[in-house]
């Protein structure tokens, strides 16, 4: 007789998965507040990475970089937390300006 369905042996349950998702989160909004304050102070992306480096102990293995031809790096997420925060600032921006020329007006 073959049964279909799922064993219990094959769900892994994790250990306290609340409390690891909130470790991660709050690793990563720590690191993108890394990244946007050696940003603002003016340094190129290479030289926060570096910082990073050397401030959380990042590395970046070397074979996922090369497997996925450099699409998974992390340059490229350090890239798109300052794209995020470029965006958001030229939004608040553009929302401040608009509201003040309709105080005006």
């Amino acid at each position: 007789m073959v049964t279909i369905g799922l064993s219990s042996d094959l769900y892994h349950l994790p250990i306290k998965g609340r409390q690891h998702i909130l470790n991660k989160l709050d690793f990563l909004e720590n690191l993108y507040g890394n990244i946007i304050q050696l940003w603002e102070k003016g340094v190129t992306e290479k030289e926060v990475f570096k910082g990073l480096k050397a401030k959380l102990g990042i590395k970046e293995d070397p074979w996922i970089k090369y497997f996925c031809c450099g699409n998974v790096s992390i340059i490229n997420g350090l890239r798109s937390a300052i794209q995020h925060y470029e965006e958001e600032r030229k939004r608040a921006y553009s929302l401040s300006c608009s509201s003040f020329f309709f105080c005006i007006f």
